[in-house]
């Protein structure tokens, strides 16, 4: 049933080879975005990308609340 003490997988990030993604500028996403009416549109995948979507963006639009 596999190893106990295998943890590693906890900590593992999926990355391509030669792909260098910046970080985004959540605060310049923010302001463009200001007053804006957003729509996600899909299935329970795209619930749960929003989901994800709205938590990074959470850890940004505290500070300019």
């Amino acid at each position: 049933m596999g190893n106990p003490a295998d943890t590693g997988y906890l900590y593992w990030k999926w990355k391509p080879h030669g792909c260098e993604l910046p970080q985004p500028d959540l605060g310049r996403f923010l302001e463009l975005m200001r007053n804006k009416h957003w729509a996600f549109i899909g299935d329970l995948i795209s619930k749960n990308y929003f989901q994800l979507f709205l938590c990074v963006l959470s850890t940004e639009a505290v500070g300019m609340c």
